[in-house]
């Protein structure tokens, strides 16, 4: 007998109705609960189980494997013998419901693999060969404007495309049925929206954005487009409300924007946190040297779709300039989660900065937020084939991970730059050999050299040489007063503090700190014990 189990749950992180199905087996048993081989929960631990289903004698039937009422069939605690299952069975466990169906699936329903066992059915997404689309009422009206404005989008007349959806709107708003063709007049918006942005016609492009929210404030499309307005303009907090918005309203049929702003939203906020302004200049010093925590996504795939949407709104750097280099991921056995290490480089700037991007692993993600975030991509390669041009894989390189070895607390890089010469573009630290062993150089340069690890402190850009950082990392370069003169100082839990002076139009390190202010030092101790021990004699004869 052929039959299938239809599990319907709500999504923690999005709050949306998931339908999965999974046909069952005639030649083994499958467990109900954390297993990903079998019909695994989402959520629920890999060494749970709570049921089990079974094919005996041409029937299914379940046994409970949990103690007490945690299993329910039709409302009634599943008892210790085996049950059989009946056409229409309902399932409940632990928050899931799960219905017994005799036969094959439907006919005419579109159903996506997942990497379990579970198919996912999505209403209103179908796919043609490898294109996945969307079908609505609006799609025929879509298609025929993508058609008509191809040429012009190739031929880069931004105007005319502008022009074009504008005409258009005014025919669409004198037809009857122009309720229905909602979607379709908020395509045209974003038509006009995107031809303004691509004319590089940002203030214009956000004030039609603006236009369209207001007469569609539900659209999670345009509030989708408003959150990515307010990234380019660095507006982290509005462009979060704006993502989150559009997560709140986006129906069935906005499975692109459901997903863009549930990205949005992090990237956003994870700006945020990072501009966030902190209170004293030793706790900007500790944070400044402190890793960037961690960005937390809910699935395999969705690192791709972040950087992408980081990269396509100037978030690190102009578009153009920016990569993401995949330097390789961390993963350890039995563990849920996996880490993967990423770099970031701004080429306009110089800059580097490292990112950890933790994710759950694949047999542990959410199968239905997996297949859709792959549903996604697939959309993008078609409307965008080069989306993912930005991200590179490094992973392959036998390299070291690069940090920011050194941080230059605020008042040294004020220090710094008041010495900065003409020509001058970074600061290079460097190593050479000399006969009392190591000897850092630290020197203004025209420009990094080549390997070096380059990144931005304030308005100070800072170059390391590859040979130099294993010497300097964790270091912290402050402002002390050695002998009533401010004096630039490279601390580090590594060697004894160096002394930077300043020579000429460089900065060169040419002796420990210990070894300058030993004699005063203890010449200082010396007559502070004198002056107790007088004190104390002095006392004592009293």
């Amino acid at each position: 007998m052929d039959a299938f189990i239809e599990l319907t749950y709500t999504r923690r992180i999005d709050d949306r109705d998931v339908h999965l199905v999974a046909i069952l087996p005639t030649v083994r048993p499958l467990s109900i609960g954390g297993n990903p081989s079998d019909l695994r929960l989402p959520g629920v631990a890999a060494g749970v189980s709570y049921a089990i289903i079974g094919h005996t004698d041409g029937r299914f039937t379940i046994e409970r494997e949990a103690a007490g009422d945690a299993v329910r069939v039709n409302d009634d605690p599943l008892d210790d013998p085996p049950r059989e299952l009946r056409d229409g069975d309902i399932i409940a466990i632990d928050g899931y419901c799960l219905q017994f169906h005799e036969g094959e699936l439907p006919e005419g329903e579109m159903h996506f693999d997942t990497p379990l066992r579970w198919r996912l059915r999505i209403p209103g997404v179908v796919q043609h060969g490898e294109s996945i689309e969307i079908e609505d009422a609006s799609s025929p009206y879509t298609t025929e404007f993508q058609t008509l404005a191809q040429p012009a989008w190739q031929a880069k007349d931004f105007d005319a495309i502008e022009r074009e959806a504008a005409r258009e709107l005014r025919r669409i708003d004198r037809l009857d049925e122009v309720n229905q063709l909602s979607r379709y007049c908020q395509f045209l918006w974003r038509a006009r929206i995107t031809a303004a942005s691509r004319a590089e016609r940002a203030d214009e492009a956000e004030q039609l954005c603006r236009e369209a929210v207001a007469l569609y404030p539900d659209s999670a499309p345009l509030l989708v487009w408003l959150g990515m307005s307010l990234l380019r303009r660095k507006q982290w907090q509005e462009a979060a409300e704006a993502f989150r918005r559009a997560q709140r309203t986006a129906g069935v049929v906005d499975l692109f924007e459901l997903h863009v702003a549930r990205l949005g939203a992090l990237l956003a906020l994870d700006e945020a946190a990072a501009a966030a302004p902190i209170a004293s200049s030793r706790s900007r010093a500790d944070a400044a040297a402190a890793e960037p925590a961690p960005l937390r996504t809910d699935a395999p795939g969705d690192e791709a779709l972040l950087f992408f949407l980081a990269r396509a709104n100037n978030v690190y750097g102009p578009e153009d300039f920016v990569q993401f280099r995949f330097l390789g991921r961390i993963e350890k056995p039995g563990e849920a989660e996996f880490v993967q290490r990423w770099e970031i480089i701004d080429r306009s700037t110089g800059t580097t900065r490292q990112r950890r991007v933790v994710a759950p692993g694949l047999p542990w993600a959410d199968p239905a937020l997996v297949t859709e975030v792959s549903l996604v991509a697939k959309m993008l390669t078609r409307d965008e084939p080069e989306w993912s041009r930005g991200l590179i894989d490094a992973s392959h390189e036998t390299r070291m991970l690069r940090v920011q070895p050194v941080q230059f607390e605020d008042a040294a890089v004020e220090f710094i730059c008041r010495s900065r010469p003409a020509g001058a573009e970074c600061l290079r630290l460097s190593t050479t050999s000399a006969s009392g062993g190591i000897v850092l150089v630290v020197a203004w340069q025209p420009k990094p050299h080549s390997g070096d690890v380059v990144y931005q402190q304030g308005r100070l850009k800072v170059a390391v040489a590859e040979s130099a950082v294993e010497t300097v990392t964790n270091a912290r370069i402050a402002v002390v007063r050695v002998r009533r003169r401010p004096t630039l100082v490279l601390w580090s839990q590594s060697f004894s503090p160096i002394i930077i002076d300043q020579i000429g139009g460089a900065v060169r390190a040419t002796r420990r700190l210990g070894a300058q202010i030993s004699v005063p030092s203890w010449l200082l101790i010396g007559l502070v014990l004198i002056g107790l021990l007088r004190l104390g004699m002095t006392l004592l004869g009293r």
